[in-house]
């Protein structure tokens, strides 16, 4: 079932950027990647989404029902969102800001606390609750707001390349950890990536962008190819399987 689809979407930045999506859709309980250079319109596309940036023309559905008929606390339900950057002015702590992820459901009776201490605690940031948000490191704000994205435990999450300032270690679990939402909740994930191998390593389908259209899609083993890498990304490269997930791997040529 398509929980997400986009038809006929047309963006501008005025004359310098233009934005032309002629069909895209997610399925319910996949992992679709987003991938191509700089400027390409990955970005914008969540954007548009999330209602940040007013599309110019299109629809976008979710749930077969039209994002403009969704009021803010519904659309608040269906999808929530780890930017590249997130600012506050205020002194907020960990676990205030993760907790505004569970604003919509509060009620007389609800158990958010329990909800959040449990997953907090399996992306490690529990230990850390009462730290000042805004003197965290840049990939501790990173778990901490995908740790909010999930506490939100909308149908759709977005991933503006949300482990870019991650050590290795956290972001293979942190991605892993998505990757089971996906399997086990059945949520579906629109990731964006600049690293070409992790979004081929987790995703089922990856669309690839260049000059505000969607160029390829389709599921890594046939679009991540030595041509199209160099086709979108000037790059010579080999690609070669990866010896576990059998997925294809891109190798520069230094």
């Amino acid at each position: 079932m398509k929980i997400l689809e986009i038809k006929n979407l047309k963006f501008s930045y005025n004359e310098h950027f233009k934005l032309n999506i002629d069909y895209m859709y997610i399925e319910k309980g996949e992992f679709v990647s987003i991938i191509g250079p700089n400027g390409s319109g990955k970005t914008t596309v969540l954007k548009l989404l999330t209602n940040l940036e007013k599309k110019d023309n299109g629809e976008i559905i979710i749930n077969k029902k039209n994002i403009e008929n969704y009021s803010k606390k519904e659309l608040f339900k269906k999808i929530s969102v780890v930017p590249q950057e997130f600012f506050t002015s205020f002194d907020f702590t960990v676990e205030n800001i993760i907790s505004s992820g569970r604003i919509p459901y509060e009620t007389l009776f609800s158990k958010d606390e329990e909800i959040i201490e449990e997953v907090m605690q399996r992306t490690n940031t529990w230990t850390f609750k009462d730290r000042i948000y805004n003197y965290l490191s840049g990939g501790e704000k990173q778990r901490v707001m995908l740790t909010r994205a999930l506490v939100q435990d909308a149908d759709i999450l977005l991933l503006d390349e949300f482990v870019s300032q991650i050590d290795p270690g956290y972001t293979q679990q942190l991605i892993r950890m998505v990757k089971e939402e996906s399997i086990e909740k059945n949520k579906s994930v629109l990731s964006i990536f600049h690293d070409v191998n992790l979004a081929s390593l987790y995703s089922d389908r990856i669309y690839i962008f260049k000059d505000g259209r969607i160029k390829y899609s389709g599921k890594p083993e046939k679009i991540i190819t030595e041509k199209i890498m160099k086709e979108i990304f000037n790059i010579e490269c080999i690609i070669v399987k990866h010896p576990i997930k059998n997925k294809p791997q891109v190798i520069f040529e230094y």
